[in-house]
């Protein structure tokens, strides 16, 4: 994961269940906290690791401008980022339930104070808006902090090599077995921070890059590089198991044989079409056809082949769609092509209109409780022996959504994650649409439906039938009152 995700885990906690009952297992998981609570505050991170990450979270926060948030009543940055993560002293107890505030009570409660009316999306943007500036400011704390480890250890560095020049009495060799601290680039300073080592050579100038969160120390001609996260989809070049110890996860089909509809955007007209005139009576269903062209399926059910690598096991510990895009549904062309008949398989469920959509037994209970604690993983795990295959069903009710999948494992102590692929190995981009025709169930989150100023129709329709193998074209302006 890298920070912003980290700090979205860590809210969800929220901060005060972080490090306590699986302090091992957070510490792994949250690499680049861990790193910059124990750089920015060390003496705390020491006694208490939970208590020095809510005071760092706690500075970052408070170094969040003091702008007000379009869309919300006199509301800043520091307020929402107090409410989220819990920093308030009055946040411990909800008076409401008389338990701890959850992740979805502190949502609530900032969208109550700063008299938030957005849509879903609004808010979704504003939250990641959040997470990346506090991401930004925690880095900046962490590097002013190496900046200031930097001074004291040249400073200490050389006082000791004063010292080390008046006892030398002009001999300049060595003794004989003891290794010169010299280099030709200048004294060498040795620190050891517990996660690593840093070795300095010479003075040292301290960058952060956002976009990579690299730590990149540049030290008189030296470098020496931390990485804090990978670019999506490649190995980690610091573990050097990693390539040879860790996971695949290959999408074997994507179909949508829960409704088996298609639709495409007005620009994708072509395709459709193209798809209707080469069709042929008595051939096979047009689904995965359309889905393969491009084309967004109205429910969709995936298929993914989890492999290890090496030899060691692979645990599962989350499945999860990663730089989600949504919009209002595909309305374009439609491709019927009758009731499914799913495969009856142990599945996991997305519903991808959700704030933050997670991986669950069923989705029902979802639309009538939102806050229902039913995530896959909190109940199932997942290892991965020879090789594993698990089904992913996504629907969507308001919107549309192009994303991608992530599998977040663990392997000989050390958390990864992939992407899931194609079988020529490039990441698989999944695309989802909900119908134009209104839902029945009710909106639970509140937003307004992207396309509710429009008329609720597709632009063209097409049905095939499931017995007689035949396609024709119906009426788009009656489809959704005549019933899907």
């Amino acid at each position: 994961m890298n920070l912003e995700e980290e700090l979205l885990t860590a809210a969800d906690r929220p901060l005060r269940g972080v490090f306590n009952r699986k302090e091992q297992e957070d510490k792994e998981k949250l690499e680049n906290l861990v790193r910059i609570c124990y750089t920015v505050r060390a003496e705390a991170w020491g006694d208490d690791p939970t208590r020095a990450l809510r005071l760092v979270v706690r500075d970052g926060v408070n170094k969040l401008p003091e702008e007000y948030i379009e869309g919300m009543n006199n509301f800043t940055w520091r307020d929402l980022g107090l409410i989220l993560y819990a920093l308030r002293d009055d946040l411990s107890i909800n008076p409401k339930t008389g338990q701890s505030y959850t992740y979805n009570d502190l949502i609530q409660l900032a969208k109550d104070e700063g008299e938030f009316r957005g849509s879903k999306r609004t808010w979704g943007r504003t939250t990641q808006s959040l997470r990346k500036s506090l991401a930004h400011v925690l880095e900046e704390m962490e590097s002013e902090a190496l900046l200031k480890i930097n001074k004291q250890a040249i400073e200490s560095d050389q006082e000791t090599s004063k010292g080390a020049d008046s006892g030398l009495s002009g001999n300049e060799d060595e003794p004989t077995g003891q290794q010169s601290s010299q280099s030709e680039d200048g004294p060498a300073s040795y620190s050891n921070y517990g996660l690593f080592n840093f070795v300095f050579h010479g003075p040292i100038a301290v960058k952060t890059i956002s976009t990579t969160l690299a730590l990149v120390l540049v030290a008189g001609g030296a470098i020496w590089a931390w990485s804090a996260n990978r670019p999506e989809g490649e190995a980690r070049a610091e573990n050097a198991g990693s390539s040879d110890n860790g996971l695949q996860a290959t999408l074997i089909g994507a179909s949508n044989e829960i409704s088996l509809s298609v639709a495409f955007r007005e620009d994708q007209e072509e395709i459709a079409q193209s798809l209707v005139n080469d069709f042929s009576p008595g051939e096979p269903i047009l689904s995965p056809q359309a889905v393969e062209a491009g084309g967004y399926p109205t429910d969709l059910l995936a298929g993914v082949d989890l492999k290890r690598t090496g030899d060691s096991e692979v645990i599962i510990h989350d499945i999860r769609p990663v730089k989600i895009e949504s919009d209002a549904p595909v309305r374009g062309t439609l491709l019927r092509t009758g009731g499914g008949n799913p495969q009856q398989v142990e599945t996991m469920h997305f519903l991808m209109d959700e704030p933050e959509p997670v991986a669950r037994l069923g989705l029902s209970e979802v639309l009538s409780d939102p806050g229902i604690e039913n995530r896959y993983f909190d109940y199932q795990t997942i290892r991965v022996g020879d090789g594993q295959r698990v089904s992913l069903a996504f629907q969507a009710y308001w919107s549309s959504f192009e994303f991608q999948v992530e599998v977040e494992y663990e392997v000989d102590g050390q958390y990864e994650t992939e992407l899931v692929r194609d079988r020529d190995g490039d990441v698989y981009e999944f695309r989802l649409s909900a119908h134009v025709c209104p839902p029945e169930e009710e909106n639970p989150w509140g937003f307004e439906p992207l396309n509710s100023d429009d008329p609720p129709h597709y632009e063209n329709v097409w049905t095939q039938g499931i017995q007689s193998r035949t396609i024709r074209e119906i009426d788009p302006a009656t489809f959704c009152e005549d019933g899907m």
